[in-house]
């Protein structure tokens, strides 16, 4: 992470001061955890006393490792999201100068984390989608085929996409694309036209053999027998 306090250290910034408060020296622990700015985030998500009693200081994956036998797994989760959004707020306040409401801005990311751990409940417990659990490493199609994996998200309550990504038979990503969806689409019509979206980009770029990989079961089956 390329806080203050190294930047300066290897002469790249002028002071070592922090981005958002411009008053203590800007390490990582500071920029997370301890800047004024930052700490009226944790405190609207009650989190400031797990945070107070964890060992900032230490290197971030012993900070880690530390949290992961203190919270379950949904706190852990929800943490690390609300890191992620402080972090995001800084690089915009640094590289773009926008000054983005982080308390928003993190529950927006919470947001987005809960839809999609809801849609993967969804697509995993569903007896329509089940999923291919013997598929455990990526396969590189026939020389002269490209692969395309297909993926869809359908959001709850919000707009929902689908994206198609393309390989050569060594692995090479050759193009990706993504197309936003209507509000409350069910989740097999949305990989059904993920699929489709994906032989038509492949058309698109000109491509002739084709493999479409996708993990919604039900829809490749029936795609299968038609």
């Amino acid at each position: 992470m390329g806080v203050k306090k190294e930047l300066h250290r290897r002469h790249i910034a002028l002071d070592d001061r922090c981005s958002g408060c411009g008053i203590e020296v800007e390490s990582i622990a500071h920029a997370l955890f301890e800047c004024s700015n930052v700490q009226q985030v944790w405190n609207s998500f009650d989190l400031n006393d797990i945070i107070a009693d964890s060992p900032h200081h230490a290197p971030f994956t012993e900070w880690l490792l530390w949290m992961n036998t203190r919270v379950g797994r949904d706190d852990l989760r929800s943490i690390l999201t609300i890191v992620w959004a402080v972090w995001f707020c800084r690089n915009k306040h640094v590289f773009a100068r926008e000054e983005l409401d982080m308390r928003y801005i993190a529950a927006g990311f919470l947001r987005m984390v809960r839809e999609h751990c809801l849609y993967t409940k969804m697509v995993v417990q569903s007896p329509a989608l089940a999923r291919q659990s013997c598929v455990t490493k990526w396969k590189c199609p026939l020389p002269g085929t490209i692969k395309i994996n297909v993926d869809a998200h359908v959001g709850v309550g919000v707009a929902g996409g689908l994206g198609p990504v393309a390989r050569d038979n060594a692995g090479k990503i050759l193009w990706a694309a993504t197309r936003r969806i209507p509000v409350n689409w069910s989740v097999e019509l949305a990989e059904a036209a993920a699929i489709r979206f994906g032989c038509k980009m492949a058309r698109r770029m000109g491509h002739s053999m084709v493999r479409i990989e996708s993990d919604a079961l039900s829809v490749t089956s029936k795609i299968g027998k038609d």
